[in-house]
Parts: C-alpha cells; structure tokens; sequence
C-alpha cells in the first residue's frame, strides 16, 4: 500500500483541552508511524488564526488571520438576515458567521496535494467539502450529536423551551449537511449511529464503526503506577468523561444500583474531572456504590481514549480512506452526468428524482409529482404526457396525450428525466447495462417486481428539441417527432402556457 498524504481538519482550537485533540493526536501518530503524511489543519488556540501543523517547513505555522474575515463575513450576514429574514435568533446567525468565517479563511489554502482529508466536526466537514478539490474525498468522525446533548441541557431547556427548540431545528441541519458532505463516516458507536440515521438521516450504509478504547500499556507507562487497588476477580467498568449533566453519569449510577441488586463482581472507574464530582459521590453513596465506584481524577482526555495501535483498527481505517477514494474516483464523471449507480448510494432522502438537460422544469415540478405519491400508492411517479417544444419551429406540442392520471401497464414507460422513483425501488431494480432504451427496461423490470407506476399530469415540465440535433441523446428529425405528437401552440413563449 502506497503511503498517503493525509489532512486532519477541525473546526476546534489545537491543542487544546478536549477528547477530539487526544483523538486528532493519536490518530497522526499512529498513521504517521505507519509511513503516511499527516499535516493538521486547526483554529490556533489564540482563536484569531486558521493554520497548519506539519513537519514539512514550507506548511508547519502557516496561517490566515480571521478576525478581518469574521468582520466582513458579520457585515455580509447581518445586512442579510435583516432583510430578508429579521425573524431569525443571533444565536443562529453568530453560528452560521463562525462556519462561513472557517470555510472562507480555508479556500485561502490549497488542498491539491492532499489524497484525503478526515475531519472531525461537522462546521470542518461542511465547509471543507465546499472549497476542496474535487478528487479528494473526505473522511468524517462524528463524536457526538450536539442537537440532542442540547434537548439534555437543562439550564438551556428550561430557560426557554421555544428558543431551545428553535436552536435544535437549526443544530439538526446544521449537523446532517456536515455529516453527509463525507463520503464515508466513522462513528464510535453503534447507538450514536442509529441515533444518527433515525434522527437527521445519516445515511447508514456510509457509517463506520470504530469504538473508542484505552490503550493500557501505554496508559500504565504514562502514569507509572498501577492504575486502582487490585479487583482481581472483579469486571471493570470504565466511563471516561467530563462530570457534567450531559455525560448522563447520574444514569449510569442508576444502572449500576440495579446491577448490584443481583451482583457484586464489578467494579466502576468514573474516570474525569468536573463540576458534579461532589455530588455524583454523594449519589453513588446513597446507591450503595461505595466499593463498587472509584473515582479517577485528571482530564478524561489524559487517559488516553483510542486504541489506534490496534492492528486491526488500524487497518479497518485505512479501508475506509481506501473506500473514499474509490468513491471519489467513481463519481468524477467523463461526461457531464453522474452514474446512476453512484448517484443512489449517495442518495439521502425516500424519493430520488432524475433530471435530463434537455428538460425544462417548473418551480413546481417536483412538488406537482410528489402530490401524487400521497393520493395513490404507487412506487414511481412521472409524466407519461408532457409537453414538448420545438426551437426551430417554435412550435409547443403535446406527447402521449390522453395518458395523464393512470397507472402504466406492462407496454408504457417513464422516460428517464420525468420520474421520481421511492428509494426501496433501487434495492431491487437498476438501469440494465445498455445503451438505448433503458427507461423501457427500468419500468418493465420494476413492474415485475410488483412495483406500481402513475402518470401525472402534463403542466410543469417541456421537453426542448434544440436547432442543433448533436446536442441530444436521442437524434430523431422534427417532422418526425411533431407526427406523434398533438399541436398545442405556435409561440416563442412557451412557459406560460405550461406552468401552474
């Protein structure tokens, strides 16, 4: 395997206090001591620069200062929202400064060099994705998901529920646009995943598992001393985290009082520093915890929170950097379309539309076929009838007319940039490898999987015959076309008379 020359991104200041710089740490070193190039790309810890860490001189301390960039980008924002949408809460806007502030301070860099970039927030994912080179993909560690910790928060919830909730709407968008401009997601546990998917629809199938850990010789060699009295015998339970309401620690006492109803071979490290140590203490005692509870103070993050000199983590990770790559080297298109195969999996909504570029569409367009989904139960919507416009001959015509409000049978089909087809469709039908007619094959094969297809109306959508011929996929003359079709109207403009 050839080595790679790899970024790590984050939005957060480094170094700094926290479980993602221990995991930013442990992670270069660990790819480092395997051969691979890893520069790391931070807000300076004075919060006024974006800049570089790397061993190469000619990138290590190389900065951009944000202060006059934040300064135009709150001029921008605030202009903005005040006219166009007064209604929405500072707080809001203050984020959205923050991220536009990083994104443009980090299109001052050139990321050309680099064959992948892991990210570790969604504010870096985001704006990353948007400024980066198009053949390099981006790997993405979600640690956690801040829109529900905010639900957790009670002095925030409780203060003002209404603008709490406001906050959680935004925080939802927020974190599923950054989460899913990756092509491939790591995520340190099985719970947060699903949390992830049900919640702000993280496309699953793009999720990686890859749970935190402790290296313990190396955390016995850091601290050079044994870690707690002798438990031989004894199962350990280890929590690492900061003592505050979010980390949920008063749960895990609950938990632990139900677990000595019918047991007592355990014993739990509360390993971390806070606020609520006194009183997480006193709660453990008033459970009857006393000698199944030991508090390990210091920083969580000095424990040590990954296990990335375990082989076989290791390479589960370079397997993901891989699967980005290929990814990224799929969906560069040599024409300007994607392949539809590529185009699904990156799909993260129920209902996947297709386009052609010889169509024009309504504003209305898609919401004209997904009506149709609610008042029939069919699998595929589109336009069987629809207009069709001749440049040269200014001429608006219809096509398979009489054929609107019906469900197709075996000898109609949908033509490929006049449908919406429900997601579930794909997991059992795609386009069959040929060159023409794969819109006729696509229908038959979906209705012999018992998939049900509608024809809507005709508004909405034209199909544009342009002067020149070489233009479209489908080369027949005028004449012949306007011969199957009903003449609506010799006009120049067509638009009005098709949109509703």
């Amino acid at each position: 395997m050839s080595p790679l020359k790899i970024l790590l991104a984050t939005f957060w200041p480094f170094p700094h206090s926290g479980g993602i710089i221990t995991y930013v740490s442990v992670v270069r070193n660990t790819l480092e001591s395997q051969g691979h190039q890893v520069d790391i790309l931070a807000s300076h810890p004075d919060s006024h620069h974006l800049y570089f860490i790397s061993k190469d001189p000619k990138w290590n301390g190389k900065s951009v200062n944000k202060t006059k960039i934040r300064d135009f980008i709150d001029h921008v924002l605030n202009r903005y929202f005040n006219k166009h949408f007064p209604h929405v809460d500072p707080w809001v806007i203050w984020q959205e400064a923050e991220r536009y502030t990083f994104e443009l301070a980090a299109s001052l860099f050139d990321f050309a060099s680099y064959d992948l970039i892991h990210t570790q927030d969604v504010i870096s994912t985001r704006a990353l994705s948007r400024i980066k080179p198009r053949h390099v993909p981006i790997v993405a560690t979600v640690h956690g998901f801040y829109s529900k910790e905010l639900l957790q928060d009670e002095d925030i919830y409780n203060e003002n529920r209404k603008l709490a909730k406001k906050w959680w709407k935004y925080l939802c968008v927020k974190e599923s646009l950054g989460a899913t401009s990756a092509e491939q997601i790591i995520i340190p546990s099985q719970w947060l995943a699903k949390e992830l998917s049900k919640e702000i629809a993280i496309p699953y199938p793009r999720m990686n598992i890859i749970p935190y850990g402790i290296d313990m010789s190396s955390l016995h060699h850091q601290h050079n001393q044994p870690l707690a009295n002798d438990h031989s015998g004894k199962i350990v339970i280890s929590c690492i985290g900061r003592l505050v309401l979010l980390k949920g620690h008063e749960i895990l006492i609950n938990a632990l009082g139900l677990l000595k109803e019918q047991r007592h071979d355990f014993i739990c490290w509360m390993i971390g520093d806070g606020m609520l140590k006194t009183e997480l203490e006193v709660y453990a005692g008033q459970k009857g915890l006393s000698d199944h509870r030991q508090q390990l103070g210091g920083h969580a993050q000095t424990w040590g929170m990954t296990q990335w000199n375990n082989r076989n983590i290791l390479t589960k990770t370079i397997d993901i950097y891989h699967r980005a790559l290929e990814q990224i080297q799929t969906i560069q298109p040599t024409t300007d379309t994607i392949p539809e195969g590529v185009a699904v999996e990156k799909a993260r909504y129920d209902y996947i539309a297709t386009f052609d570029d010889d169509d024009f569409y309504a504003p209305h367009y898609l919401t004209d076929l997904m009506h149709a989904f609610q008042y029939t139960d069919a699998d595929i919507v589109g336009k069987l009838t629809y207009y069709l416009y001749l440049e040269t001959k200014q001429i608006l015509a219809i096509r398979n007319k009489f054929q609107e409000y019906k469900y197709l049978d075996a000898d109609s089909f949908l033509d490929g940039g006049k449908k919406i087809v429900k997601r579930k469709v794909y997991d059992h039908v795609r386009n069959r490898d040929v060159s023409i007619n794969e819109d006729v094959y696509f229908c038959q094969d979906s209705m012999e999987k018992g998939f049900k297809i509608f024809s809507a109306d005709k508004y909405n959508l034209v199909y544009l015959r342009r002067s020149n011929k070489d233009s479209h996929t489908w080369k027949e003359d005028d004449d012949t076309l306007l011969g199957w079709c009903s003449v609506a109207a010799r006009t120049k403009r067509y638009k009005s008379r098709v949109i509703i």
